[in-house]
């Protein structure tokens, strides 16, 4: 079902709820739904995964509408993620993810095995919080087997504390070859540097963008 961007064009938010139930009932390793044109459906989502306790690979890219309700639908959302205890790859990219940071780094805590996170090019995700953003890059470090993290254009923001805590979680992902915090305004100069230092120190980063 993976990048046909008119799978659910037209389809009733009820029509798709059903569609995401009868998923519920297989036994899945993997779930590529990227470009499908998914509508409201976060919801339902929501309640099929306790139901996919093996799932592995999570692949929600560009479904812009997918959330429901905004940042309460996302929250809901993210702690789903948490009952996925086999978790390797997440990927929410435009997704319209808003203002669920701090539920991200609750569910991250309890994804030990999780090597992609991909949830760049949703802008309103950290609302400009430093706050959030330093809880979030402290869960990072509960996900030792990290390969890939992208968080553009989130609202990523910070000073120097923000730097700080991303520089001390960069040697924690051994694992780490993909780097982005690019299009991220509102992180300042000072912070930027000690990342791009902390990222030279690791010497495995291959691809990175800030």
């Amino acid at each position: 079902l993976n990048r046909n961007p008119k799978l659910f064009v037209g389809s009733s938010v009820r029509n798709i709820g059903a569609f995401m139930e009868g998923l519920g009932k297989c036994p899945l390793q993997e779930l590529w739904l990227q470009n499908c044109g998914l509508c409201g459906a976060s919801d339902t989502m929501a309640k099929i995964l306790p139901k996919l306790p093996k799932l592995r690979k999570l692949l929600l890219d560009d479904n812009p509408q997918f959330i429901v309700e905004n940042a309460k639908g996302s929250q809901i959302f993210m702690e789903s993620i948490a009952v996925c205890p086999e978790l390797e790859e997440l990927w929410i990219q435009n997704c319209g993810l808003c203002e669920a940071s701090d539920t991200m780094a609750k569910a991250l805590r309890k994804l030990p095995k999780l090597k992609k996170l991909l949830f760049g090019t949703n802008p309103h995700f950290f609302e400009s919080n430093a706050e959030s953003c330093r809880i979030l890059m402290e869960s990072i470090a509960f996900c030792p087997e990290m390969e890939d993290f992208t968080l553009n254009s989130t609202n990523f923001c910070g000073g120097r504390r923000v730097g700080e805590v991303v520089a001390a979680v960069i040697p924690k992902l051994p694992k780490l070859c993909r780097f982005w915090l690019d299009k991220n305004a509102d992180l300042d100069n000072v912070a930027t540097d000690r990342i791009k230092a902390a990222v030279e120190e690791h010497g495995g980063v291959q691809n990175f963008l800030i």
